[in-house]
């Protein structure tokens, strides 16, 4: 599985690579996590800032196809991204607390830009992979996601999710009963096999699969930092262009659509264009993806 924290890349082996079986316990991804958090924090921030390769996926496809070649000229780069473009997700660590839902929901979509009084590019686009499912969680565990469509449908992500979010309640339920009904009374969302790494061993006393984290180090030219600088400049630009708001409505829902024969969809893409008409007295070209699913 591959982390980003403060700009820079780590990975761990999360699952057995013959089995598939997990690997990792809960207390073991939290001593991950917890070392990789210290070893990120250890760090230059100017230097991490300008080596937050991450931003350049948000440039234009071709942009970062040409700066993806550029980087492909070493035989180290070509091996982390290797490790980045073959991990299950990329899980974000953002030092970041967002004051409101709305800059909460936008540095999940597109990352926040630097803070003016900053010294140097310290904005969380940099702390991004959108080439694939990004796990976002905030420094005050506010968490969200952000996934590349060309890979998944909006569907596939929100079961995803909303499995994560149930195994979560379900969880916590656990642990509130099981000293009074102990464990495995309450069916789980997701059932995965076990088999912890820390204390599977060799005939020679060395583990049998190694589950330490581990930083990616990319060799950046002083061309490749620049094109960085100037991509999160662009990048803060596009940002700064955007608002984002946060709507909850609450007066009726799915129930009454599908109730009225409709499909939520299609009754949604209709009162947007309903919108767009009265604000500008026409239609134009509109964009629906056809999702099939096989039954």
């Amino acid at each position: 599985m591959a982390v980003l924290c403060k700009n820079q890349f780590y990975y761990f082996h999360a699952l057995w690579p013959d089995s598939g079986h997990v690997a990792v316990d809960e207390a073991d991804i939290l001593d991950i996590l917890n070392a990789i958090q210290k070893h990120a924090d250890q760090l230059d921030p100017i230097e991490a800032s300008r080596e937050g390769l991450g931003v350049l996926t948000a440039l234009p496809r071709s942009e970062w196809a040409q700066a993806r070649e550029a980087l492909y000229q070493t035989e180290a780069n070509k091996t982390a991204l290797h490790v980045i473009d073959s991990a299950l997700f990329v899980l974000v660590l953002d030092d970041y607390e967002a004051p409101s839902m709305d800059q909460a929901a936008a540095s999940m979509l597109h990352g926040s830009r630097s803070t003016a009084e900053a010294t140097y590019h310290n904005g969380t686009c940099l702390n991004r992979w959108y080439d694939k499912l990004q796990l976002i969680v905030y420094k005050d565990g506010m968490s969200g996601i952000n996934f590349e469509h060309s890979a998944i449908d909006g569907h596939t992500a929100l079961r995803f999710v909303s499995d994560v979010f149930a195994e979560t309640v379900i969880t916590f339920a656990e642990s509130i009963t099981q000293l009074i009904h102990g464990r495995g009374k309450i069916p789980h969302v997701v059932e995965a096999d076990v088999e912890r790494a820390a204390t599977a061993w060799d005939e020679e006393g060395q583990p049998m699969l190694d589950v330490f984290p581990k930083k990616l180090v990319f060799e950046l030219s002083d061309a490749d930092k620049d094109r960085i600088f100037f991509a999160e400049t662009a990048v803060c630009d596009q940002i700064i262009a955007c608002d984002t708001r946060v709507l909850e409505f609450k007066d009726y829902g799915k129930m009454l659509i599908v109730g009225n024969q409709i499909s939520p969809d299609s009754y949604v893409q209709m009162s947007i264009m309903l919108a767009y008409y009265k604000l500008y007295g026409k239609f134009v070209c509109v964009y629906e993806p056809v999702l099939t699913k096989v039954r």
